[in-house]
């Protein structure tokens, strides 16, 4: 049996574990699950090559059982994060549903690779980061210029174009000014929700690419972005004022961002190899109870 599969096989019997604790589950139920389990592991180990592509009788009632198992364990699973704190019950039972889908998409065997399972996962755990963040400031601004002059004195250095309300503002800047209030991280500084952000943000595929960027890529991707940045600053003339153009200056922006994509797959190429379930969850958690001890 692969790791992968053991990892699975060691997760379902967990879920399955937790029903069976559980006084609110049908035990009968739990009972005939865990029997589905008990025979699907059992095929397994005996015949560790079976492909589940295959159109054989016996193939197909264990890939019978997989579901059986997945979808029962979907639907009588708790959420793994407590939100009964949150007083609007459409944000609490979106929370709730995305909680559910994390969690289900890291059992799921309709995701064939652990890439994209890893991905999903991110995906609706960043669903739960936002939601939250927006609750928050929801809750703690009665109206948005409030909004703004409350984020301004974490992220000063925001700017307002044509936002017109706390949803519009990106993500990026209301996970940021979240941070910094609550000492999770400093204005410049990388941190784990960025990853999870980033990820998100970042189709499947290119996760794969960026995982396997080599040490070396990344030192001669980041050297030539420090070094095009240098050049810029010797070569480019400012105005008398002491200031770059207009023109120059977004030019000069150009250059910070692609330094900043190159440092940013570095801490993400990290987050994507060590693939840490467990500590995805607790900064969820983590951000839940800070918005939950925080009147």
């Amino acid at each position: 049996m692969k790791a992968e599969e053991i990892e699975f096989f060691l997760l379902l019997k967990e879920r399955i574990d937790n029903l069976a604790n559980s006084s609110d589950v049908d035990q009968g139920k739990v009972s005939e699950i865990f029997e589905r389990f008990l025979k699907l592991s059992k095929n397994h180990l005996i015949q560790p090559s079976l492909n589940y592509s295959s159109s054989n009788d016996e193939l197909k009632a264990i890939k019978s059982d997989t579901q059986h198992i997945r979808f029962a364990v979907e639907l009588m699973s708790d959420c793994t994060i407590d939100y009964s704190f949150i007083l609007n019950s459409r944000v609490q039972n979106q929370l709730i549903r995305d909680n559910l889908r994390m969690e289900n998409s890291r059992l799921s065997n309709e995701i064939k690779s652990d890439m994209d399972r890893f991905y999903s996962f991110c995906t609706y755990a960043f669903y739960q980061i936002e939601e939250l963040i927006n609750y928050y400031y929801y809750k703690n601004c009665a109206s948005f210029g409030l909004f703004v002059e409350h984020i301004k004195l974490f992220y000063p250095n925001m700017k307002i174009n044509s936002e017109k309300n706390i949803s519009d503002v990106k993500s990026s800047i209301k996970i940021k000014s979240f941070e910094i209030k609550f000492l999770i991280s400093k204005v410049y500084e990388h941190s784990f929700l960025d990853n999870i952000r980033i990820t998100r943000n970042t189709e499947s595929h290119r996760c794969s690419i960026i995982e396997n960027l080599t040490n070396e890529q990344l030192f001669l991707e980041l050297e030539k972005a420090k070094n095009d940045i240098s050049d810029y600053y010797r070569n480019t003339q400012k105005e008398p004022s002491g200031q770059f153009s207009e023109e120059n200056y977004s030019k000069l922006k150009v250059l910070l961002s692609n330094r900043t994509k190159v440092e940013n797959n570095m801490a993400v190429r990290e987050f994507l190899k060590e693939k840490n379930y467990n500590k995805i969850r607790d900064s969820i958690i983590e951000v839940a109870n800070f918005i939950n001890h925080t009147s």
